[in-house]
């Protein structure tokens, strides 16, 4: 059994990664869809700061998300633009956060993030915005960016630039760990829960690639069911959710056990989420 990743980089980017939350070895500058997971991004979000700390009390960037999203949501888009707007800030759960003032100065930094997203979006089935969605979130995200400065930094400036009047409604600052639950709820529940099973089906199946042996293979053949079973019935099973839950932890550590050995192994796996 070998790492996908640790096998295919060059020695110059091999030391470029980072470990994540749950353990997965991750390179930033060479992003694999195999590595992104969603409690990672959730998790990293939930615990960085906007304004790069310079507010009155903590701001997660995950609560920021939440309600760009949020905006979407009210405003009547599809729930794949809805997914957008919540992840358009996802690269940043592995990138380090550099204010929208000084990105300009840094184009390579630009594309490495873009990249970066494009990744995150094809590894979690989130579809690209169209042009008008794109500059929707883009309206909604300087609107939450005018409501954020009026209530969480200091005195603003008189160079300060608002290019969106803010909301009417005051921002009140979530903890660490309720921005990571809420933003996980979001991202569970913008679509149908029959889509959610169906996505997730798709997203454990593709991590499955990785590995090989007969217990890969029954796990794929239990996904593959669980997936016609709840298309053909329009209805969700919590046990069936909850065999998901148990195979998304064991792919979990699987990806841990592999980043902590070497790159061949005899051992031929076992499950967990």
């Amino acid at each position: 059994m070998t790492n996908p990743q640790s096998t295919s980089q060059d020695p110059q980017s091999a030391a470029a990664w980072i470990q994540t939350r749950s353990g997965v070895q991750f390179w930033p500058l060479e992003p694999r869809a195999d590595g992104v997971r969603l409690e990672d991004i959730a998790h990293a979000l939930a615990n960085m700061c906007r304004f790069n700390g310079h507010v009155r009390e903590f701001y997660s960037v995950a609560q920021h998300s939440v309600l760009v999203a949020g905006e979407m949501r009210r405003q009547g888009f599809p729930s794949n633009a809805v997914t957008a707007a919540l992840f358009h800030d996802a690269a940043e759960a592995y990138l380090p956060v550099i204010p929208r003032p000084s990105k300009g100065a840094w184009k390579e930094f630009g594309l490495i993030e873009a990249t970066l997203l494009a990744t995150i979006f094809q590894a979690l089935d989130i579809q690209q915005p169209s042009a008008k969605e794109r500059a929707a979130i883009k309206h909604f995200d300087d609107v939450l960016l005018a409501t954020e400065a009026r209530d969480l930094l200091g005195p603003l400036h008189a160079d300060w630039e608002q290019p969106r009047a803010p909301l009417a409604t005051t921002i009140t600052p979530w903890s660490p760990a309720d921005s990571k639950r809420i933003f996980l709820e979001a991202a569970l529940t913008v679509n149908s829960p029959i889509e959610n099973v169906a996505v997730r089906c798709d997203r454990l199946l593709s991590r499955l690639l990785s590995f090989h042996g007969p217990v890969c293979e029954s796990l794929k053949a239990t996904i593959r069911l669980i997936a016609e079973q709840t298309i053909a019935r329009q209805a969700v099973d919590p046990l069936e959710v909850l065999a998901l839950d148990n195979i998304g932890h064991t792919l979990d550590s699987w990806d841990v056990w592999e980043t902590a050995n070497s790159e061949e192994s005899p051992w031929e796996i076992l499950p967990k989420t």
